[in-house]
């Protein structure tokens, strides 16, 4: 499925950066396993597919059908981060044995400004939202759907492609499934999915009882909101147990009139980075990892936005505070450093060389590692 996405998008974000985020999940939604991309998009399609199974309702799925969402309090990511899912259809089967998820950014949906929004004050101004629509109704396009892409793109091409790219993609996964429950069955299917995820829960289990236990808070500020000129406090408390790992970010700010407000999907996506590091960082990433998660944001908080606040600057701002103040706190502890990559982007806008669409170019560059040696 990676190989195919990169091979076939049209955007150099996609393909050169790999801003991106591939997963496969199980009937149940569970995760089974999920390719590299950016570091915070790891887990982070398991929110925004359960979010968007419940607003279609499993029920409406049929075979062939892939639905697109960008809402960002479901789907983890600002909205130019569009994900794509998938249910996965047996032989002789009326209900989905497993779900594809792919997620990548697309270049331009509208926003009031091409490419990237640094000023928005609600969601609205941000792009065209999906909140779980069907691109295609049992394998055929909805036409209507994807002229209404086209014309609220300023760079139809390149979105149109990507998006081709991720359905491309999609059913690789869909082939490759369907090839193993072939193989070995069903049953066999779901038997090695469960050994997989209960050995991931038994490796993190066994990691966390080897940390320091206890709970440590940090505090840092944002500068501000990118509307404002005032400083946003932001406070993390990290609780490690036997059998759980607590983070708590009640204390923060309430939600801020600027973009850089975080979907909780997301605050979920950066704690499992965190516990992921600190844990299991050299084995592939599934269900298991989440067990032992917990993660409190009350709803309204800096790190959980609600409609209509606006996240489109999250990946610059808060989304690397978190992963400061959480790795600040288990250093409190004496535990041992993770190691956690972080790029800082670089946005080029003109016109193409024909003048009648605009051109966009992002390009991202390794800033730090957050933790221990790369």
């Amino acid at each position: 499925m990676r190989r195919t996405l990169i091979r076939t998008a049209f955007n150099p974000v996609v393909y050169e950066v790999l801003d991106l985020g591939i997963s496969i999940y199980n009937e149940e939604l569970d995760l089974i396993a999920e390719a590299p991309g950016l570091t915070f998009f790891l887990g982070a399609n398991d929110y925004a597919i359960r979010k968007g199974v419940e607003h279609v309702g499993a029920d409406h799925l049929e075979q062939g059908d892939i639905l697109l969402l960008n809402y960002p309090y479901w789907s983890s990511a600002h909205v130019n981060d569009v994900t794509l899912f998938a249910p996965i259809f047996g032989p002789q089967s009326d209900r989905p044995f497993a779900y594809t998820c792919i997620r990548a950014h697309w270049m331009d949906l509208g926003a009031k400004d091409a490419g990237y929004v640094l000023d928005s004050t609600d969601m609205h101004q941000e792009e065209l939202i999906f909140p779980g629509v069907k691109i295609l109704r049992r394998g055929v396009f909805n036409e209507d759907l994807l002229e209404m892409i086209r014309f609220n793109s300023r760079m139809p091409d390149l979105v149109l492609g990507d998006l081709n790219a991720q359905i491309a993609a999609t059913r690789t996964g869909e082939r490759r499934l369907v090839q193993l429950v072939e193989r070995f069955g069903l049953d066999g299917f779901r038997s090695c999915c469960a050994r997989i995820q209960d050995h991931e829960e038994r490796m993190v289990r066994q990691a966390l009882k080897e940390l320091p236990h206890g709970c440590w808070r940090a505090v840092d500020y944002l500068d501000d909101d990118g509307i404002s000129d005032d400083p946003i406090e932001t406070v993390a408390s990290v609780s490690i147990e036997d059998e759980r790992f607590t983070v708590d970010f009640s204390e923060s700010s309430a939600a801020v009139r600027g973009p850089v407000n975080i979907p909780y999907g997301l605050t979920l996506t950066m704690s499992k980075v965190v516990l992921k590091s600190l844990t299991t960082p050299h084995t592939p990433s599934n269900g298991g990892l989440s067990r032992l998660l917990q993660v409190i944001a009350p709803p309204g908080n800096l790190f959980h936005a609600v409609y209509p606040a606006p996240t489109f600057t999250l990946w610059s701002a808060i989304a690397r505070i978190r992963v400061d103040l959480q790795s600040a706190c288990v250093r409190h502890a004496g535990a041992a450093d993770g190691v956690i990559g972080w790029r800082c982007p670089r946005i080029h806008s003109d016109r193409d060389s024909r003048g009648d669409q605009a051109a966009l170019r992002s390009e991202q560059q390794r800033s730090c590692w957050l933790g221990g040696d790369a």
